[in-house]
């Protein structure tokens, strides 16, 4: 399953990051697969995993919380185009699934991350 997680700056920009393999952890600890520099991300904040061909976002006893939507969840399947919120970055999940076109250069692009972001 190919994962990318577009994450969204207050300032407009989007930086793109490529999951190169699962299961993956998000936080603060330097350990852990993807890694934030944010006081309301935990070590070990959250766990993108594949299960059943299906992509799942595992909260880890956060301090803050894990976010799918706005909404604080445990577990949860994440779909194409999910707002995925760790601390103060907020992500816009793009998969497989997702219809992608590319622009002038060659560059992927997604309409639904230019709606979400």
């Amino acid at each position: 399953m190919r994962v990318e997680l577009i994450r969204c700056s207050s300032f407009g920009r989007r930086e793109k990051i490529v999951v190169k393999r699962l299961p993956v952890m998000i936080g603060g600890n330097p350990g852990t697969g993807i890694q934030l520099n944010d006081r309301r991300a935990s070590r070990i904040h959250c766990l993108l995993a594949e299960h059943e061909n299906q992509l799942l976002v595992r909260d880890l006893n956060s301090k803050y919380g894990t976010f799918v939507n706005g909404v604080r969840v445990k577990e949860m399947p994440l779909m194409p185009g999910d707002r995925l919120s760790v601390g103060k970055s907020t992500f816009i999940v793009v998969t497989d699934e997702d219809d992608v076109e590319c622009d002038s250069s060659g560059e992927r692009t997604l309409s639904v991350i230019s709606d979400r972001c």
